[in-house]
This record gives structure tokens, sequence and C-alpha cells, in this order.
């Protein structure tokens, strides 16, 4: 999918998010456990980098395709 905000760089078993307007690495997606056996989805931003609406919004398109890619697993 082509975004307007940012470019999703899959490395290994994380998604780097890059931001066009910026044109730098602002965080990366991966998977984490959160309390128990769950693994999560979640966005690590990057020190010093900010999300505006649009890029959130965009991301957060993206994880929730990525639970969708686990369920044909």
């Amino acid at each position: 999918m082509v975004y307007q905000y940012i470019e999703i760089i899959q490395d290994g078993e994380k998604y780097i998010v890059y931001n066009k307007v910026y044109k730098q690495n602002v965080g990366e997606i991966r998977k984490e456990r959160i309390m128990g056996q769950w693994m999560q989805w979640q966005l690590f931003q990057y020190p010093d980098c900010g999300f505006s609406n649009g890029c959130l919004k965009e991301v957060s398109s993206f994880i929730t395709k990525l639970y969708g890619k686990d369920r044909t697993k």
C-alpha cells in the first residue's frame, strides 16, 4: 500500500517507519510481549521524533493489516 506521509520498510521481523516529509526513520513496528503470553504489534518511536495525526492514522492502518496477516499463518 502507498501512504502519503510514511513508507514502511520490512527489516527482518520488524518494520521501519520512514517519514517522507522529514526524510528520516522515525520509529519501528515490532511484536512485543505485553503482560502474559500474547504478543502485540507496537509502534516504538525513535528519540526526538514526532508523529502527526496523518502519520499516526497511516501507522494504525498498517498495524491493523498486520493482524489480518497473522491470522492467515
